[in-house]
């Protein structure tokens, strides 16, 4: 019987970031979207029981716009996801969490954090891509060591003797 310490570790595919991402998406798309349509649409006794006033449609056309957005977003991620092949997704998403944990500092209000996600997104393109250079793929595998790179390695650049 072998014990989980020696058992090898399974490629990392990215599985989890992808469902995540869409699941997220996916619920506050759903919930904006019914929150909204239901706030602009229910009987005026229903959202104020108190006076029966027609409060809180602007709520509802905000909530509305909220849902629309994380739509666009969700159906952004699903076309992305269905374009790129199992390895590139694998190797996006590796890239992504790789840095994550160095990049950002867990305060997801911080501005700086959103630079800061701009600049995995960018690293994370240029890794689907594969154009990531063999000394950037060892930086980002030094980051999270436990966590082996998804694809294959870009062969060394060599130079041509003419």
């Amino acid at each position: 019987m072998t014990s989980p310490a020696s058992k090898p570790k399974s490629p990392y595919k990215g599985t989890g970031y992808w469902v995540s991402q869409l699941l997220i998406s996916g619920f506050f798309l759903l919930a904006g979207t019914a929150g909204g349509l239901f706030i602009l649409f229910a009987p005026d006794c229903w959202l104020n029981t108190r006076t029966c006033a027609p409060d809180g449609r602007g709520e509802g056309v905000m909530l509305l716009l909220v849902g629309i957005v994380f739509g666009i977003m969700f159906f952004a991620m699903l076309r992305a996801w269905r374009r790129m092949s199992k390895e590139q997704r694998a190797v996006y998403a590796w890239a992504i969490m790789q840095q994550h944990a160095t990049r950002t500092d867990g305060h997801p209000v911080n501005p700086r954090a959103a630079v800061n996600d701009l600049a995995i997104m960018g690293v994370a393109a240029r890794a689907k891509r594969g154009d990531l250079s063999i000394a950037e793929i060892r930086r980002l595998q030094e980051l999270r060591p436990d966590v082996p790179y998804p694809g294959s390695l870009p062969l060394p650049q060599t130079r041509r003797e003419d």
